[in-house]
């Protein structure tokens, strides 16, 4: 009887309920023993985990206080560094690398290169230097930043395949890899809700999920509401918390939005409640961002929400070629249209999104995807 064949995960962060888990699952299913590594720090509260994943290995890294730090990169190489010496002590025959690191990217291109005998994928989750919001200081920062890209984009092409998160990084990064080892691989989401459900037309009702963040354009968002409460009546519902939390409830407050704050909830029953009394989810970012699809998104459309949305790419074309809610440039854009729509189209709208995140961000979707390139 054959040794069965081997695969390892390799991830700085916890990425397993939105990636990895998925991942894990295609590669079992095609026959291999899996062994996922994940470094033992916490990154959100910056601190060594307390519990950990009893189906994974904890690589032990150097702490950090701050996002935007020199120990955060050394933290990362001796990440990298330490992932590599799993590889060259005991092969795996499949090796999967989420990046950034961009020095993972290094550190696996550069061996694979000498050593193709293993088949090497990385998954591009994230764009490193040029997502760090630091708009005013990028001409400084531009050498370094250019050699800290340099990690990912020379070594990038050695792999077998290369996962892109969204459209958005696969063009950004296409000029640097050959063509046929790229493809987007959109992040996905078990789907909740698979048919569309009656929702209370006396008011126009909104909501926000997940991260409350420096990325999130709260002024945008509550601007928008601004504009809408001068023509009909509305409620806000908030899911989620972080630094903009504050500013964001501040702006409410003052322009006497009617909002309820529900603070962070993970059940999936509570959090379809509360979508189920909304007509539209807020999908905005600020403009120095670089993403193409966010995970807020796929929330809303797995519990069949059309967004107002405002990130670029891979979401707006999304919305503006199917229908799934709509795209707004700025505060006071599409708002005529939003308190236009007439009954049938909203239940038609609803009815993409179900169809939408069905054939192109479903769990069943990201899984036939990936076991086709195995």
């Amino acid at each position: 009887m054959s040794e069965k064949k081997k695969a390892y995960i390799f991830d700085v962060y916890d990425d397993y309920e939105i990636r990895l888990r998925y991942v894990r699952d295609v590669f079992e299913e095609k026959g291999y023993q899996v062994t996922m590594y994940l470094s033992d720090f916490d990154h959100f509260h910056k601190e060594k985990y307390k519990t950990k994943r009893k189906d994974a290995e904890y690589i032990d890294v150097l702490p950090y206080s701050r996002n935007f730090s020199f120990a955060r990169i050394r933290s990362h190489m001796k990440f990298a560094k330490s992932c590599l010496e799993i590889q060259k002590k005991d092969p795996a025959d499949l090796v999967y690398v989420m990046v950034p690191p961009n020095s993972m990217a290094a550190q696996f291109g550069k061996h694979h290169k000498k050593n193709p005998s293993y088949r090497l994928i990385f998954d591009l989750c994230d764009m490193w230097p040029e997502s760090f919001p630091v708009k005013g200081m990028k001409p400084v920062l531009a050498a370094p930043f250019s050699v800290w890209a340099g990690l990912r984009n020379r070594y990038m092409k050695y792999a077998d395949l290369i996962m892109s998160e969204c459209g958005l990084f696969a063009d950004m990064i296409r000029k640097y890899v050959p063509k046929d080892i790229i493809e987007t691989f959109w992040l996905c989401r078990r789907q909740i809700v698979k048919e569309v459900l009656p929702v209370d037309s006396d008011v126009l009702t909104f909501a926000y999920v997940g991260s409350l963040n420096h990325v999130v354009d709260v002024d945008a968002i509550a601007q928008t509401l601004v504009q809408i409460k001068k023509h009909v009546p509305l409620k806000f519902h908030i899911i989620g918390d972080g630094e903009s939390r504050a500013r964001l409830l501040e702006m409410l407050d003052r322009e006497q939005i009617d909002y309820e704050y529900h603070g962070l909830v993970f059940d999936e029953e509570e959090k379809r409640k509360i979508f189920a009394k909304c007509h539209y989810g807020f999908n905005m970012m600020r403009d120095t961002t670089c993403i193409g699809l966010t995970m807020k998104s796929l929330d809303y459309f797995a519990y069949d929400l059309p967004v107002l949305n405002n990130v670029p790419a891979d979401t707006w074309k999304m919305v503006e070629e199917n229908s799934l809610g709509f795209n707004i440039s700025d505060p006071s854009a599409n708002i005529e249209k939003i308190l236009s729509v007439k009954d049938e189209d909203y239940q038609t709208m609803r009815h993409n999104v179900i169809a939408f995140h069905r054939d192109h961000l479903s769990e069943e979707q990201f899984k036939r995807k990936l076991a086709s390139y195995l």
